[in-house]
This record gives structure tokens, C-alpha cells and sequence, in this order.
């Protein structure tokens, strides 16, 4: 009996003791319930990944209407801007309007004050032209004939009514 029968032997003897002390069942037990955890992993990993795809659809649709939202506030403004600016420029041309009457009222104001300064000072040259032509040409003595008193109190109204 040479070596090699007793290293043939003493194999089978130990794997006999190991199936007695039933440690490949230990090890099918071990391996299983790795196999049970690795399983269990692989779904709760699933199940994040579709709770992730879940999430991301959802986070791609708020991320489109908050898209929209901002192509809608951006029109309105722009909308709101236009109609903003056309009432503006209707106020500043209902203004220019305004501004424009109110001038050409006070140049038609000057224009007539300027037309009865001119009556008045023609109607006090005309009075005076008058006087001095009266006086020089009636005589003293007919002079103190012609009541200078109505004729006074008419210049005085015209000066007034002037």
C-alpha cells in the first residue's frame, strides 16, 4: 500500500466526516441565503431604480411647465409692455395736444392784448391830437366858451374803457 492509497483514504475520510457533521448543508444553507440576499438587493435595487424613473418623469414634467409657465409669463409681459407703451404714447400725445392748444390760446391772448394795448395808445394819441388840434385852432375866447368838462369826463371814460 503506497501513498497514494492512504492520501485516497484519508480523503474519503474526511468527506465522510464532513457529511456526518452535515457541513455541506452548512455551506448549501450559507450559500442560499446569500443567494436570498443578493435576490433581495436586486429588487430593492429595482424597485429604486423605478422609483428613480418615477421621479425623473416627474421632475422632466415640472421642468416642461415651468417651461411653459415662462413662455406664457414672457408673453404677457411683452403683451402688457406693448399695451403699456401704446397707452403711454396716446397719453404723451394727448399731452403734446394739450400743451400745443394751451400755447397757441396764450399766443392768442398776447395777440389781442397786444391789439388793445395798440387801440389804447391809438385812441390816447387820437385824444391828444384831438385836444391839441381844438385848442390851437379855436381862440382863447371860444375856448372858455366850450365846456371842457363833458369833454373831460368823456376822455376819462375812454381811458377807463380802454
Amino acid at each position: 500500500m503506497d501513498a497514494t492509497f492512504w492520501v485516497a483514504v484519508s480523503f474519503f475520510l474526511f468527506v465522510a466526516f464532513l457529511i456526518y457533521k452535515k457541513i455541506p448543508s452548512l455551506i448549501g444553507s450559507s450559500l442560499e441565503e446569500k443567494i436570498k440576499e443578493i435576490k433581495f438587493k436586486i429588487n430593492e435595487s429595482e424597485t429604486i431604480k423605478q422609483e428613480s424613473d418615477e421621479l425623473l418623469r416627474k421632475y422632466q414634467n415640472q421642468l416642461e411647465q415651468s417651461k411653459k409657465e415662462c413662455e406664457e409669463i414672457l408673453s404677457r409681459a411683452q403683451k402688457t409692455s406693448e399695451e403699456e407703451s401704446a397707452v403711454m404714447r396716446d397719453k404723451i400725445n394727448s399731452m403734446l395736444t394739450i400743451r400745443e392748444k394751451n400755447i397757441e390760446e396764450k399766443i392768442t391772448q398776447a395777440k389781442n392784448n397786444a391789439l388793445k394795448e395798440v387801440k389804447k395808445i391809438s385812441t390816447l394819441v387820437a385824444i391828444e391830437s384831438a385836444k391839441k388840434i381844438i385848442t390851437q385852432t379855436i381862440e382863447k375866447n371860444k375856448i372858455e366858451e366850450v365846456n371842457f368838462s363833458s369833454v373831460r369826463e368823456g376822455i376819462e371814460s375812454l381811458k377807463k374803457n380802454i
